[in-house]
């Protein structure tokens, strides 16, 4: 969970004592900035690190408190500002004008230090739980990547930044190439994971922060490049198109590929006042459709915003050649009638333009763009039809009165009349490893960094089983960087807390031009049992690449090395497809059966979860029997330590065992043990009460070893018969 030092705080007074007193009531508990003026509040407000909360002074020289915050209210990406208004103001009158204007609170000089730090943290409590659900409500269920909501709230904000910095937005419309085909011959369930492993694919392609990548309905997606030249732009993109073909999906039924591509569109600009941010998505969804129109898999550029005259997407579209294999004989099948016929396609390129929806079907067109075309799309088309008609002399009238011959559905992607089963058994085949595929898997090089003896015992296990067989483990953030320092590796993960220097200050090394890491670029994951959206902000502001929460299992973190290690990654090879239209491959190793180990009362759940345990290692028992072996070993000497620093009151070293012994229990699934540490981190502030707690924890141990040792009999006797 976010921490309160994570949320910063902006103190505006124009007397300097004021501010020095509001900074020490509340800096243990926040980062507190300052500013003097209304003026210097506004540049803090509207800066890339912007505060959670302004404690706000209402009389200020030149620009007072409520102008300060009728002008953070207007600006989309300063609105959600908590405003508390600090003021010697007492008259309900100034209250009232201050609270309409959306400030939170109001506190009267002079300051009460209780009062004032209470109000701070309760509007703070407030901020942390919406952040956590405005996250959540911001995120694609299927891919995991921004939805429609959180790109449509976006766009108006980084188009008013772009007003203000005069640097260019560029936005990249990307549709994945028939994909209704692909959904209706290999099944939903395919469609699903192709969208999955594509979106995770383009999203490795992005770099900065500040770059979007949104599912913007059904198969369309959509990427937001701040501070991004159309040049800039059309690389991003043609990276993505590069990595999503890089998976090599099988996809028979494109007449682009065997495998599954992406058409995309780019567009540009300096964001001006004249235009508004849809016209700039407008541009970057004709200039895929021009993609589409010329072949489809490659990048379609738009000209600069304002040179061309908007018309609807789908009127952009010009019939173009399909490959077709010539034949005397006419194919009977009425309910794939929506093939281009030759007349269709054999059109000069000087008459093209006259040609684009003359003599076309309604139906042909929706087979061209993959949708369905609206009520006023269908008049859109009636219209344009009756304006190339005036050009009907320009062309063969015979050719136009020819009968649009009709192919089976087969046919309009190059393939052959399949039944589902060989189908499924070629993607079986497809998705199987390969001896090749391993190989080239145990060239990737991995460093795990983790304090944690036991989280290095799991994860190294884990990725082992994965196939990743070269991988090393080091116990700090000192020793990683000497590692970095002497060898190049393919990809990090970090535990984030650690002694010494923790997984943010590693990142920000890695990073730094100054350090002595051969590779300042290397994909870095984080591992912690952080769990809050804020967290998770602040790891990817540090340059870490991807987030895995704590207990980290086997799926998660097979679809993580997937998403950064690309086609060097395998997670195929042991993982089934979640649904059943695409079957698991056939040389998949089987998974072991569950291990459960004998009950030693009426519920040991809240105790010992062991089904959990085995789920998270993907029923692995050697992988479960040398976690919990570790935990045997590495527990019990904390708990010693933690007596010992009790008992001499070093508060800062209790934290730190309860926090590692904590992490132990959320590895093997012991809720109650682990519960206990959490109170034991937290801390009472009274000796003699952690002292009672460290004692319920000793004996919690002793219950839950006796049952780990049974377990692990239980488990080394089902291997064994």
């Amino acid at each position: 969970m976010m921490k309160e030092k994570d949320y910063s705080i902006l103190v505006v007074d124009d007397e300097p004592a004021n501010v020095l007193l509001l900074t020490r009531m509340l800096q243990d508990s926040y980062t507190v900035r300052s500013a003097l003026s209304g003026g210097e509040a506004l540049a803090i407000a509207q800066s890339d690190d912007k505060p959670a909360l302004i404690l706000l002074d209402v009389m200020m020289p030149e620009l007072d408190g409520f102008e300060v915050c009728r002008r953070l209210k207007d600006q989309p990406d300063t609105k959600d500002i908590m405003v508390i208004f600090v003021t010697a103001m007492g008259d309900s009158a100034a209250e009232e004008v201050g609270l309409n204007l959306g400030a939170v609170d109001y506190i009267a000089k002079p300051l009460r230090w209780p009062i004032v730090r209470a109000r701070v943290r309760n509007h703070m409590n407030v901020r942390k739980k919406t952040d956590m659900l405005e996250a959540m409500s911001y995120i694609d269920g299927l891919t995991h990547a921004h939805n429609r909501r959180r790109f449509d709230m976006t766009l108006p904000i980084e188009w008013q930044r772009g007003r203000r910095t005069r640097r260019p937005l560029a936005l990249v419309m990307i549709d994945f190439d028939h994909f209704k085909a692909l959904n209706d011959h290999y099944g939903h369930g395919s469609g699903d994971i192709c969208l999955q492993q594509g979106a995770a694919a383009m999203t490795s392609t992005l770099r900065r922060p500040g770059d979007l990548l949104a599912r913007y309905g059904g198969e369309e997606f959509v990427v937001l490049l701040p501070d991004t030249d159309l040049e800039g732009a059309r690389r991003r993109a043609e990276e993505m198109r590069l990595a999503v073909k890089a998976l090599r999906l099988p996809h028979e039924y494109s007449s682009v590929a065997d495998h599954v591509t992406i058409s995309l569109g780019v567009a540009a600009a300096v964001p001006d006042p004249i235009f508004e941010p849809l016209q700039l998505l407008e541009l970057a969804d004709q200039a895929l459709n021009r993609a589409k129109t010329e072949g489809r898999d490659r990048v379609g550029i738009a000209p600069p915003l304002g040179t061309t005259r908007s018309i609807p997407a789908f009127a952009d579209c010009t019939l173009v050649a399909m490959p077709e294999q010539p034949t005397d004989t006419p194919t009977a099948a009425p309910e794939a009638s929506c093939k281009p016929s030759p007349t269709e396609r054999n059109v000069t390129s000087q008459y093209r333009e006259a040609q684009t929806l003359m003599g076309v079907t309604i139906t042909t067109l929706e087979h061209l763009l993959d949708t369905p075309l609206s009520g006023e799309q269908r008049q859109c088309v009636e219209t344009l039809r009756s304006s190339a008609a005036q050009l009907r002399s320009f062309l063969n009238s015979d050719a136009l009165k020819t009968s649009v011959t009709l192919a089976p559905a087969t046919a309009l992607v190059g393939g052959s009349a399949t039944s589902d089963a060989p189908v499924k058994s070629a993607v079986a085949e497809t998705m199987a490893a390969s001896a090749a595929a391993v190989a080239k898997l145990a060239e990737v090089r991995l460093l795990l960094v983790d304090d944690n003896r036991a989280n290095r015992t799991v994860i190294t296990a884990m990725l082992r089983k994965l196939g990743y067989q070269d991988v090393v483990a080091v116990g700090g953030g000192h020793s990683a960087l000497q590692h970095l320092a002497q060898q190049d590796v393919d990809l990090v993960l970090t535990d984030c807390q650690m002694p010494d220097m923790n997984g943010m200050e590693l990142v920000k090394r890695i990073r730094s031009a100054d350090s002595e890491v051969r590779q300042h670029e290397v994909p870095v994951i984080a591992l912690t049992g952080l769990t809050d959206s804020s967290a998770q902000n602040l790891c990817m502001q540090a340059g870490i690449n991807g987030y895995l929460v704590k207990p980290v299992n086997l799926v998660d973190l097979a679809a993580m090395l997937t998403k950064h290690l690309g086609d060097r990654a395998t997670s195929q090879l042991i993982l089934e497809p979640p649904t059943p239209p695409v079957p698991a491959a056939t040389n998949v190793p089987t998974p072991a059966a569950t291990l459960t180990p004998a009950p030693l009362g009426d519920d040991l759940s809240p105790l010992f979860r062991s089904r959990e345990l085995l789920e998270r290692v993907g029923q692995d028992p050697d992988i479960a029997s040398a976690v919990v072996g570790q935990f045997l070993s590495d527990v019990p000497m904390r708990i010693v330590e933690l007596h010992t620093s009790l008992s001499i009151g070093d508060v800062e070293r209790v934290k730190f065992l309860a926090h590692s012994i904590k992490g132990l229990a959320g590895t093997i699934a012991a809720p109650g043990l682990q519960n206990l540490a959490a109170r034991l981190e937290t801390g009472t502030q009274d000796i003699a009460s952690d002292l009672i707690l460290a004692g319920e924890l000793d004996a919690e141990y002793r219950r839950l070893a006796r049952v780990l040792r049974h377990s692990l009999q239980q488990w080394t006797k089902q291997r064994t018969d």
